[in-house]
């Protein structure tokens, strides 16, 4: 039950990723899935619409790096309690005047879209068994281009709890960062 539970809230945390961007190739290399291939939680809570209970907060790191240099900053999640975070979409805006991205891993069950447009990254991911406390959810390494500063700022597409057979949407606060290029 867990593993289906993970591999719906998945498939529905790429979809979300691929929806609004991919890689910038338009070709296609092979079948693509559609919206109502998986169930996805929407901002009015669960499909019995029931919000999740869980507190959580969603937050980009801030950093300061000389011009040519490279900084990572880190997206993490403070859930309050189980069955905590178990699926996350967001967007992170940035000044591509005064920034660029260098890179942004895919690790585990999270990806990353690092060119979703010429200023926005798009990280996604899902866990079965749901984040507790505080969590990274993606790492953003940026190249100060520019004498500047850059808002990083966190556009909260889905954050779901690990309610198990029928995740919950968390309304959570976010909290904006910056990269400081001097």
């Amino acid at each position: 039950m867990r593993l289906r539970l993970f591999a719906v809230v998945l498939l529905g945390a790429l979809l979300a990723l691929a929806a609004c961007g991919g890689d910038g190739d338009d070709s296609s290399s092979g079948p693509t899935a559609t919206s109502s291939d998986a169930a996805t939680p929407t901002s009015e809570g669960s499909a019995s619409g029931i919000p999740s209970t869980i507190e959580a907060t969603v937050r980009i790191a801030s950093a300061t790096a000389a011009v040519g240099a490279d900084v990572t900053v880190s997206v993490t999640a403070t859930a309050s309690a189980a069955p905590g975070v178990g699926a996350w979409t967001f967007n992170v805006a940035y000044d591509p005047a005064v920034v660029s991205v260098v890179d942004c891993p895919s690790v585990g069950t999270q990806v990353c879209n690092p060119a979703l447009d010429d200023h926005t990254v798009r990280a996604a991911g899902a866990v079965a068994e749901g984040l507790t406390g505080e969590a990274t959810l993606a790492t953003i390494t940026f190249r100060c281009e520019s004498v500047g500063t850059s808002a990083l700022t966190i556009s909260l597409e889905v954050l779901a709890d690990a309610t198990i057979g029928d995740p919950r949407i968390i309304d959570a606060p976010v909290e904006d960062g910056q990269v400081v290029c001097g």
